[in-house]
């Protein structure tokens, strides 16, 4: 055999030793990531028809709710708890009722809700991750994880489609009048939870300077939160 061909064959040796570590590396990847799903993303996603149906409710009418402690419990088992089933599903819907908005103005294209739908996505992204960056940037505590914040900012699709489907039965002014009442109604909602949060985070050492950092933090997204739901709908009124 020739000798520089001799030295280029893989040792046997080597090549049983990289395979063995690539297996255990992979074993470890998926046990970790199993691991971190069932931890952080399962329980999210733990919920059932009558939960739903209570916090739809509790989104568009939070005024009368009393309770505001979610504590450790799952979506199913109390309504406070933020979930990521419905931030899902009422952006699926959005962008559905969105192609048929299009439609009805005679300006659908597969083109047109592609960039519809980018644009939600890229406004959601935006708002998370200014959110989770304040917060990490002036200490503020809360209970409430990268992807309760996810799941608070895409709540606002739920009032955006009922917004879009009173339009469709009182024109611009059951549109109108829906944004501005569901805006105050999830401000509220947003602001009573994560107030509860940062307490409940910083009961042992509250500070009351950082406690209200947090709040006008939150206070700003609130502001904000009228513009987004405008900017992602009043075009498809028809």
């Amino acid at each position: 055999m020739d000798p520089q061909a001799a030295y280029m064959m893989p040792d046997p040796l080597i090549t049983a030793a990289g395979q063995q570590f690539i297996g255990h590396y992979s074993q470890n990847l998926v046990h970790n990531t199993g691991g971190w799903i069932d931890r952080n993303l399962r329980p999210l996603f733990a919920v059932d028809d009558s939960y739903i149906v209570k916090k739809l409710g509790f989104i568009l009418f939070p005024f009368a709710h009393r309770r505001w402690h979610g504590g450790h419990e799952e979506p199913k088992d109390n309504v406070v708890q933020p979930d990521l089933y419905i931030p899902l599903m009422s952006f699926m819907t959005y962008v559905l009722a969105a192609g048929y908005m299009l439609g009805l103005k005679d300006k659908f294209s597969p083109e047109q809700l592609g960039i519809l739908s980018s644009s939600a996505l890229a406004c959601l992204t935006l708002e998370v991750t200014m959110m989770a960056v304040l917060f990490n940037i002036f200490n503020v505590k809360t209970w409430y994880s990268f992807l309760h914040y996810v799941a608070f900012c895409g709540y606002k699709f739920v009032p955006i489609i009922a917004s879009m489907l009173l339009s469709l039965a009182f024109k611009n002014t059951g549109y109108y009048a829906t944004i501005c009442y569901t805006t105050l109604a999830l401000s509220y909602y947003f602001l009573k939870s994560f107030h509860v949060a940062i307490e409940a985070a910083n009961h042992e050492n509250y500070d009351h300077k950082i406690s209200r950092t947090g709040i006008y933090i939150v206070g700003i997204f609130c502001l904000f939160q009228p513009l987004f739901m405008f900017w992602l709908s009043y075009h498809l009124i028809p």
